[in-house]
């Protein structure tokens, strides 16, 4: 609490505790990592945000945080215009910083606001239609790894992170219940019956002893 009180008065902490300067970006940064709203966050989900805030803080951590106006913010989304996905990314990245420092009473306002975002053109990816499947199919034949991430995703439409962990600890009486990795949320899915077939191909032992083998290690 005492090197706190030193940090809210502006002081620069003792050396062998830390170099971050208070009131600097790289010191907000190091407290929002502190925030509820970033230790609440899935694990796939902080290692997005963290990339992204590190790479501001390396090119901005010794600014002050009082400092930094909306032209400032407006320059360096502008510098990133080539790459719209990753400007938009940083813009968001920036506003969460900025409405942690107005919480912390660093400042009074986000510099963020009226910083528009960089049009993005794009299709975006492409849903696969019917033929599509067909070829990664004919391709992929049933028994292998891929034919296998492929049904588990298309018949149960969970995430590729939740994918790749499922395994025959999942299956329950032709019901594969896992937890989500993002969002901590239980989901129980009944097996359809195109993929309980396909499941059953890769069972070790009878059709019904509801253990299969998990996509990371398909060998039985």
């Amino acid at each position: 609490m005492a090197a706190y009180e030193k940090a809210a008065a502006g002081e620069k902490l003792g050396a062998g505790k830390s170099k971050t300067v208070a009131g600097s970006v790289a010191a907000l940064v190091a407290s929002f990592y502190r925030t509820s709203d970033f230790v609440g966050l899935g694990a796939s989900t902080k290692t997005t945000y963290r990339g992204i805030i590190e790479r501001f803080r390396t090119e901005h951590g010794d600014k002050r945080v009082a400092h930094m106006q909306r032209k400032h913010v407006q320059k360096i989304i502008s510098d990133k215009a080539a790459t719209p996905a990753a400007a938009n990314n940083m813009l968001r990245m920036i506003h969460l910083l900025m409405r942690h420092a107005v919480e912390l009473g660093w400042r009074g306002d986000d510099p963020t606001q009226g910083v528009r975002k960089i049009k993005n053109k794009t299709a975006g990816f492409l849903t696969w239609e019917e033929e599509h499947i067909e070829a990664f199919v004919r391709h992929h034949q049933p028994g292998s790894r891929a034919h296998l991430a492929l049904s588990l995703m298309l018949y149960t439409g969970q995430r590729r992170s939740d994918v790749v962990r499922m395994g025959r600890q999942h299956l329950r009486n032709s019901v594969l219940s896992i937890t989500q990795q993002k969002t901590g949320q239980d989901v129980h899915i009944p097996l359809h019956s195109e993929l309980r077939s396909i499941l059953d191909t890769l069972l070790r032992w009878s059709p019904f002893s509801g253990q299969i083998c998990g996509v990371a290690k398909l060998a039985c």
